[in-house]
C-alpha cells in the first residue's frame, strides 16, 4: 500500500482543473447518500381572496369560477368545506391535485329573496386553512307581461324585459271586452268597437272593457206635475208606472213656518212646523224648531270641520275647487327664491296629492282650473296636470317667447295667464323692449299665435272664459283699451283714460272702472251699455245679476247686468277693506266680512237679489288669511266654508247653506274676474 504522502504527491502530480472537477464529483455523489436526499414539494394558492357575484336576480342564479392552481411538481391535497345556502360550492370534500396543474371549483349563487348575502367558503391546503369571501347582491326581477301581441321574456343578463311582437295580422284576444274581430299591428291587439243593444226602455246599453255589455239602469220616465207622484220604470216591460210617492216626503218648502209633506200622494201644508221638530239651520247642525224659527244652542257659529298646519308656508287659493268638489290651492314659502307646491284634497280634507312644481319662483305662483285641468304659472314657466297631479305638459316662458317667433335672446315673462276658452290659454308677456299676447295650446303647451303691444301693457288680463280677452294698453296721455278674440284678432277697440280697468266679463258685457264711474260696454261691439257713479270695493256677476260692494259705507248693491237697474241694497256693518264677495247661485252671493261691533269678528255672509240678507254666521277664533273658497257636501255631511288664516292654517266650516260651489269662479280678493282667472 501506497503511503498517504505517497497518493498525495501523485495528485499533485495532476493538473488544477481535473483535481477541481474530481471534487465536485465526489461532493455530488456524496449528497447522493441515503442521509441526506431532498424530495419534490406541492406549493397549492387560490386565484381569488374574495369573489364578489354580479347583480343576481331572484330564481335566475349565477356562477363564478375558484381556481386552486399547484405551482409545485408534487401531488398535493386540498379539503373544501361545504357552504350555506343561497351559496353553494362543487365539488367538496378531499381532492387530490397534481404537480403543475389547476383543479376548478364553481360557486353558485342562488338567491332566495332580495337583499344582500354574504359567508365563507373555507378550504384546507395541505392542512392549512384558507378562508374565501363570497358576496352576493340579489335583487327581485322585474314582471314582464306578455299580451295576445307580444312575448315579453326577463333577460337575467340585461337585467330586463325582452319583448318580441307577433307579426302583424295574427289573431289576438284583447283584454279590452269592447272590441271584436280583433288582430295584432304593431304589437297591440285591435278591432272593431262592440255593439250593445239595450234590453228595454228602462236601461242603457253600455261596454264596460273589463266586461264586455251591460245594462244601466236609466230613468226615462218624466216626473209627474204631482210632486207626490213618482214614475218609475218597469224594468221586465220597459213601461213607466206613476204611483204615491212616500207619505211625509218633502213636496215644498220645509222649515219651522210650514212644512210641505206629501200625504196619500198629496201635498199638506202644515204650519207652523212642530215645536222640536229638527230643521236646518244655516249655521250648522242641530236646529230645532221653536215658535216658528229655527234656533240651535250653539247659536249662529259654524262648526269647524278639519284643518291643516302649513308649516309656515302661505296658502293661495283660486277658482280652487273643480266640478268633483275638490279643493286645490299652492304652498309657498313666506319669501320668493324657493319652490312651491300644488295640493288637492278631497272635501273631507284627505290629501289626495302634493306636486312640487318649480324649484325657484320670483313671485307667488298663480293656480287655476279648466275643463281640461290645473295651471300653474309664473313669471318663469307654464305648468299644467291633470286632476289627479299627473303631468301634462311644462313649457318655460323663454321658450315659449322663441316660439311665438320674437327673435332675440332676450329674457321673457308671464305677467298673467287666463282660460279664454276653447282649449286655449291665453299670457301676457313682457321681454326686453316690448310686451305682446301669446296664444297656448290647453292640451300640448305649443305656442298658436301672437299678438305684440305698441306699448308696454303690464296686465291684469280679463277674460270672459269663453274666447274674448280684454287689455289696457296705456300710452303718453291717454290708454287703448282692446277686445281681442282668442285666436289673437281684435274685436274692437277704444279709446279711454289713463288709469282705467277692466273689473269682470260676461259673453254680453264687460264691466270698466273709468273716472269715478262703474262703465259697463256692449262685449261683441264696445258701445255703451249703461253707467253709475260708483266707487267698488268687490264685484261678482252672474247672468243677471251685478252684486257690487261700494265705497262710502261700504254698502252692497245688486244692479241688473242689462240696464244697471238697482234691483236693491243695503248697506253693511263690515269693514270695507277687509270684505270680499264671491257668486253662489244665478241669484245669491256670499259676503266674507270683518265686523267691530259688538266684537271683533269674521262672519259670513248670503245676500239675494233683492240685496237682503238671509243668513250671517260667525267663524269662531279666526283672523283671515286672504284666500277662501267653498266646497259641495260630501258623505252626507254639509258644505263647508275653506278659507286661510294668518298663522299659516288651511281650516274649514261646515256650513249648510254655502252648496252649490260655485265652480269656475274665483272667491278670492274680490273676485274681479270670471272662469278661470289667475289671482290679480
Amino acid at each position: 500500500m501506497r503511503s498517504m504522502h505517497g497518493h498525495m504527491a501523485g495528485l499533485r502530480a495532476l493538473p488544477r482543473s481535473l483535481i477541481f472537477s474530481v471534487a465536485l464529483v465526489s461532493l455530488h455523489l456524496a449528497g447522493c447518500s441515503d442521509s441526506g436526499v431532498t424530495e419534490a414539494r406541492p406549493h397549492l394558492k387560490v386565484g381569488a381572496e374574495k369573489i364578489v357575484f354580479p347583480i343576481t336576480y331572484v330564481g335566475y342564479p349565477t356562477v363564478q369560477e375558484l381556481r386552486i392552481v399547484n405551482g409545485g411538481r408534487a401531488e398535493g391535497r386540498f379539503t373544501v368545506t361545504p357552504v350555506e345556502a343561497p351559496f353553494q360550492v362543487e365539488p367538496t370534500g378531499s381532492r387530490r391535485i397534481g404537480g403543475s396543474s389547476e383543479e376548478v371549483l364553481k360557486i353558485r349563487f342562488s338567491p332566495p329573496t332580495a337583499g344582500t348575502f354574504a359567508d365563507e367558503l373555507v378550504l384546507e391546503l395541505q392542512d392549512e386553512p384558507v378562508r374565501i369571501g363570497l358576496v352576493g347582491e340579489a335583487e327581485f326581477p322585474p314582471s314582464c307581461h306578455s299580451t295576445s301581441c307580444t312575448r315579453a321574456e326577463f333577460d337575467p343578463r340585461l337585467g330586463e324585459c325582452v319583448v318580441e311582437h307577433l307579426p302583424d295580422g295574427a289573431a289576438c284576444e284583447s283584454e279590452n271586452q269592447c272590441l271584436v274581430d280583433t288582430f295584432c299591428r304593431d304589437g297591440i291587439c285591435q278591432g272593431s268597437a262592440r255593439t250593445c243593444e239595450p234590453k228595454n226602455a228602462c236601461f242603457q246599453a253600455m261596454c264596460n272593457p273589463a266586461t264586455g255589455c251591460e245594462q244601466i239602469v236609466s230613468d226615462p220616465c218624466p216626473p209627474p206635475e204631482n210632486p207626490c207622484k213618482e214614475a218609475r220604470c218597469n224594468l221586465e216591460t220597459g213601461d213607466c208606472v206613476v204611483q204615491d210617492r212616500e207619505d211625509f216626503s218633502p213636496c215644498g218648502p220645509m222649515n219651522c213656518e210650514e212644512w210641505n209633506v206629501c200625504i196619500g200622494g198629496s201635498c199638506t201644508r202644515i204650519a207652523p212646523a212642530p215645536d222640536d221638530s229638527p230643521c236646518s239651520h244655516a249655521c250648522g247642525p242641530n236646529g230645532r224648531c221653536s215658535n216658528g224659527e229655527c234656533l240651535r244652542p250653539e247659536g249662529p257659529v259654524l262648526v269647524e270641520s278639519w284643518k291643516r298646519d302649513l308649516n309656515g308656508l302661505n296658502a293661495e287659493f283660486n277658482a280652487a275647487v273643480d266640478g268633483k268638489g275638490y279643493l286645490y290651492w299652492l304652498e309657498c314659502p313666506p319669501s320668493e327664491g324657493e319652490g312651491c307646491s300644488v295640493v288637492s284634497a278631497t272635501p273631507n280634507g284627505f290629501e289626495r296629492f302634493r306636486r312640487s312644481i318649480f324649484q325657484e319662483v320670483r313671485a307667488v305662483p298663480k293656480l287655476f282650473l279648466t275643463d281640461d285641468g290645473v295651471y300653474v304659472s309664473t313669471r318663469l314657466a307654464l305648468v299644467a296636470m291633470d286632476a289627479s297631479g299627473d303631468p301634462r305638459w311644462d313649457r318655460m316662458a323663454e321658450d315659449l317667447a322663441e316660439e311665438a317667433g320674437l327673435g332675440c335672446p332676450c329674457e321673457a315673462d308671464l305677467l298673467d295667464v287666463v282660460d279664454a276658452g276653447e282649449k286655449t290659454l291665453v299670457a301676457l308677456v313682457r321681454w326686453t323692449g316690448g310686451s305682446g299676447l301669446l296664444g297656448i295650446s290647453a292640451r300640448d303647451g305649443g305656442a298658436e299665435w301672437f299678438f305684440p303691444f305698441e306699448g308696454s301693457v303690464s296686465g291684469p288680463l280679463v277674460s270672459d272664459g269663453e274666447g274674448r280677452i280684454y287689455t289696457v294698453e296705456p300710452g303718453e296721455a291717454t290708454a287703448l283699451l282692446r277686445a281681442h278674440r282668442a285666436r289673437g284678432d281684435v274685436d274692437w277697440e277704444l279709446e279711454v283714460e289713463l288709469g282705467t280697468r277692466v273689473l269682470a266679463a260676461l259673453p254680453s258685457r264687460v264691466f270698466l272702472w273709468r273716472q269715478g264711474a262703474l262703465d259697463v260696454r256692449s262685449a261683441p261691439s264696445g258701445a255703451p251699455s249703461w253707467s253709475r257713479a260708483a266707487d267698488p270695493v268687490s264685484l261678482v256677476l252672474s247672468n243677471r245679476y251685478a252684486f257690487v260692494m261700494e265705497r262710502p259705507g261700504p254698502r252692497l248693491v245688486v244692479l241688473d247686468v242689462e240696464d244697471g237697474e238697482e234691483l236693491g241694497s243695503r248697506s253693511l256693518e263690515a269693514a270695507s277693506g277687509t270684505s270680499t264677495l264671491a257668486l253662489r247661485a244665478e241669484d245669491r252671493a256670499v259676503l266674507l266680512s270683518m265686523r267691530e261691533d259688538p266684537a271683533d269678528g269674521w262672519w259670513l255672509e248670503e245676500y239675494d237679489a233683492d240685496g237682503q240678507r238671509t243668513y250671517a254666521c260667525q267663524l269662531p277664533d279666526f283672523s283671515f288669511g286672504g284666500a277662501w273658497a267653498f266646497v259641495p257636501p260630501a258623505d252626507g255631511e254639509d258644505a263647508r266654508l275653506v278659507v286661510s288664516s294668518t298663522d299659516r292654517w288651511v281650516r274649514t266650516f261646515l256650513a249648510p247653506r254655502l252648496a252649490p260651489p260655485p265652480y269656475g269662479w274665483s272667491a278670492e280678493r274680490g273676485s274681479f274676474g270670471r272662469a278661470g282667472r289667475p289671482r290679480q
